[in-house]
């Protein structure tokens, strides 16, 4: 086992920076999805261009919140006392949040940000009556991201209340699976996570083929986007194999360099995700427990990082559509933060912090977790 000192996350995970690490990721989807939405394109966005088109800043991020999940997830899976105590957790973590964020889209956000040019062709219509409630219930039951075709009709992006809030249905798939993982073994037996891994990553590489990218975007009615739960799996594992294998991971500057080296390089020359899994998790967790550069504490008067993903696409939408002729994209940019910022504090206050406190409320009789993780 490696010494304390040398340890890339060592033995008190509470000293680390994954408060502020989510937050400027959070932040980083805002910058990145504000090309798209100010300019109808991707185009102009600098790590697509960069990565000539391999990636963009907002998928970056998405990518490192599901490294940090995946730490973040197993370690309260194995800290829950049972299976309906961690679900418990988790469930009032993410669903609260996530339904008031699909409501507001839908109902305030949407038709502030609708005019009555969207029903010309139907006399009579309006957006309340023209909502199709019933997928729209679909859609929230199973977690996807609401469609209002006639939503923000005006704007370059139209039709999308809330264009982020897809990936939060992968997450909660990744939830789900943890349980089913740690029942078979997963965790204890050290062949079967590479395994699963090299599975997934495998996969992932496949349905980046041409032939296979249709698979990205094809509609299930059920999930989102099906294609990315492989690669989203990788991500996710890749941070749940660095904790399960915390007390063996070398902490290396040079490590570090390496891995800075090779994300640059593949970004630039090509074979960025091949190697991104891999470096970009150990660069992750470097910053994330830097021994000397730490802010534990950077989330003590709320954690605003959940509420900045959940509404910067529909205040950016709002904020398009009353003054984006007007705009300059970085006074977009700032006015967008600004006003996300405190709508993810009244997220914050009024709806997330009040359900995880409802956490400390005692399971009846929980059923016992799987004997894998013991």
């Amino acid at each position: 086992m490696t010494t304390g000192s040398k340890l890339l996350i060592p033995a008190n995970l509470k000293q680390n920076n994954l408060d502020l690490l989510r937050q400027l990721l959070a932040i980083f989807v805002l910058y990145s999805h504000c090309y798209i939405i100010f300019f109808g394109t991707m185009d102009r966005e600098p790590v697509k261009l960069f990565s000539g088109g391999q990636t963009e800043l907002g998928t970056l991020s998405v990518y490192c919140f599901f490294i940090i999940s995946g730490f973040l997830i197993v370690r309260s899976f194995q800290n829950s006392k049972s299976i309906a105590g961690y679900f418990n957790k988790r469930l009032l973590r993410i669903v609260p949040g996530f339904v008031v964020a699909v409501l507001a889209s839908v109902f305030i956000a949407g038709p502030l940000g609708t005019t009555d040019a969207a029903f010309a062709a139907e006399p009579g219509k309006d957006y309340f009556s023209s909502l199709p409630l019933p997928r729209f219930a679909v859609e929230l039951v199973t977690l996807q991201m609401p469609e209002i075709s006639f939503a923000f009709n005006t704007v370059p992006v139209p039709g999308v209340p809330n264009g982020s809030l897809w990936t939060i249905q992968h997450e909660v798939l990744c939830y789900l699976a943890v349980p089913l993982l740690a029942a078979i073994g997963l965790f204890r037996k050290k062949y079967l996570l590479p395994v699963a891994f090299v599975l997934a990553f495998g996969t992932m590489l496949l349905l980046q083929l041409p032939q296979l990218a249709y698979y990205y975007y094809v509609d299930t009615h059920l999930i989102n986007f099906p294609g990315y739960l492989p690669t989203f799996l990788v991500y996710f594992m890749a941070g749940a194999f660095c904790y399960l294998k915390r007390e063996s991971l070398v902490r290396s500057k040079w490590l570090a360099i390496v891995a800075i080296l090779l994300i640059a390089i593949t970004a630039r020359f090509g074979g960025f995700n091949i190697v991104f899994p891999f470096a970009g998790t150990y660069l992750l967790f470097y910053i994330a427990f830097h021994p000397t550069i730490l802010y534990p504490h950077f989330a003590r008067r709320g954690d605003l990082s959940y509420g900045t993903y959940l509404y910067a696409w529909p205040v950016q939408q709002l904020v398009m559509f009353y003054f984006g002729a007007a705009l300059h994209f970085n006074l977009f940019f700032i006015l967008s933060l600004a006003f996300t910022l405190v709508v993810a504090w009244l997220s914050w206050h009024l709806v997330e912090r009040p359900f995880l406190q409802l956490k400390k409320v005692p399971q009846v009789k929980p059923a016992p977790l799987p004997h894998a993780v013991a």
